[in-house]
């Protein structure tokens, strides 16, 4: 099930309707983590899914393995000579 652009109800709704989520509700608690997980993508802005974040970098996209890794590796050897 893939979108381009935004959602708007009639998406959200026809999404709902294919997962058999329709009468799902959610609670307090997982709209303040959807609230908090949206502030936290805006103050990095984090512009789409999925994105990666390693020590100060981030990478937009997917990332393979052999690419993270290298990534992880050089985050680590820059903390290390700090």
């Amino acid at each position: 099930m893939a979108k381009k652009g935004y959602h708007d109800d009639a998406s959200i709704l026809a999404a709902r309707q294919k997962t058999a989520t329709d009468g799902v509700q959610m609670d307090d608690k997982t709209m303040d983590s959807l609230k908090m997980n949206l502030i936290l993508s805006q103050v990095l802005n984090v512009q789409g899914t999925p994105a990666t974040i390693v020590g100060d970098r981030m990478v937009a996209g997917a990332i393979s393995y052999a690419d993270l890794e290298g990534l992880v590796k050089e985050q680590l050897a820059q903390s290390h000579e700090q």
